[in-house]
């Protein structure tokens, strides 16, 4: 501001120390009388001035271009061009190649002016929306990736950065197989993947182009793990439930056939337990049953199922154990339980 100042106290003053203009003559140019001025050192330095401003907005605003999200680019774009329309005319103009008297720097700042109105009104460039739009992606839990359409990511928030991402790997501008190698592209909407204990359900949307045809992929992973708890456990005793159960046997039944190995099972059920809904209240059952389904998870191997089969009644898979074991474990939590 100061330079501004001084530069401008300079040039209203020029007819005290004709150090901004060094002189004034008219000349006669095409017909027309011309106003040519000589140029001395503060006119030399507001022009350099002038230049250096325009070039750093321009550095600026390309910098920002270069990380900007998807939802700014095109206003930066705009804006960038604005920027840069009357940087080349106002050149022109101040070394003298330009036809003499004629200033050509107005039309270019007019066009600027154009561009940035365009910027201002059509792309709203000072509307909370796309910040909103772009606060809310920033810190949203679910992870929001944009590919183009070879696969490059294009775009990523912190949560997908941190969930499929890759240590010491900036993954803008990368394949998607390089960046985020535990994420196909090709995947279906809905598909479920599990990473470091967490389970994630993939949406994919196409983006398309004025044309209909794919710009891109839009992927958003929604973090599905308490919901796939639920749907597996049983919520009074934290078992598989009886569904989850079922299928959990039956991949582990086909699996010990395929090997030809052996597995046993053990059916339980609490005896008399109406009687303690009835005489104590069901809270109180409720209580009996979440610490059955303790001494039950606790007392068997990690790869073995137990499940809540129904009010009162448990259930255990128990993979590699032939009868003879299993009944050991069984009378072993029975005793346990009594």
């Amino acid at each position: 501001m100061c330079i501004r100042d001084r530069i401008m106290t300079m040039r209203q003053t020029n007819h005290l120390h004709w150090t901004f203009y060094t002189s004034m003559e008219f000349i006669r140019q095409n017909g027309y009388t011309v106003m040519v001025f000589g140029k001395g050192f503060w006119y030399w330095f507001f022009a350099g001035f002038n230049i250096l401003c325009i070039t750093l907005s321009a550095v600026l605003t390309g910098a920002y271009l270069n990380r900007a999200p998807r939802v700014f680019r095109k206003q930066t774009t705009l804006l960038l061009l604005g920027t840069l329309l009357p940087a080349i005319p106002y050149v022109v103009y101040v070394a003298g190649f330009g036809p003499v008297g004629i200033d050509i720097i107005p039309a270019a700042l007019t066009l600027s002016t154009f561009v940035f109105y365009v910027t201002v009104f059509r792309y709203n460039m000072f509307t909370l929306v796309p910040v909103g739009r772009d606060l809310l992606v920033e810190t949203m839990s679910d992870a929001v990736i944009v590919l183009n359409k070879e696969f490059l990511v294009a775009e990523v928030n912190p949560s997908a950065r941190e969930v499929f991402g890759v240590l010491d790997i900036d993954p803008i501008g990368q394949n998607v197989s390089k960046a985020k190698p535990l994420l196909n592209p090709d995947f279906d909407t809905g598909t479920r993947i599990r990473i470091d204990e967490k389970v994630w359900e993939l949406n994919r949307t196409e983006l398309p182009e004025t044309r209909n045809n794919p710009e891109g992929i839009l992927i958003v992973a929604h973090d599905v793990t308490e919901l796939e708890r639920l749907a597996r456990e049983d919520i009074m005793t934290g078992l598989l439930n009886r569904h989850s159960w079922d299928i959990a046997a039956e991949i582990e039944l086909v699996r010990l056939s395929r090997h030809k190995r052996f597995g046993s099972v053990i059916y339980m059920d609490l005896d008399h337990f109406k009687a303690v809904n009835d005489t104590y209240g069901h809270a109180r059952g409720d209580a009996v049953l979440k610490i059955v389904g303790r001494v039950l998870k606790d007392g068997v191997r990690r790869p073995d199922l137990v499940g809540r089969y129904g009010g009162e009644e448990f259930i255990i898979f128990l993979p590699e154990s032939n009868p003879d074991e299993g009944y050991e474990v069984a009378e072993r939590l029975r005793s346990e339980l009594t």
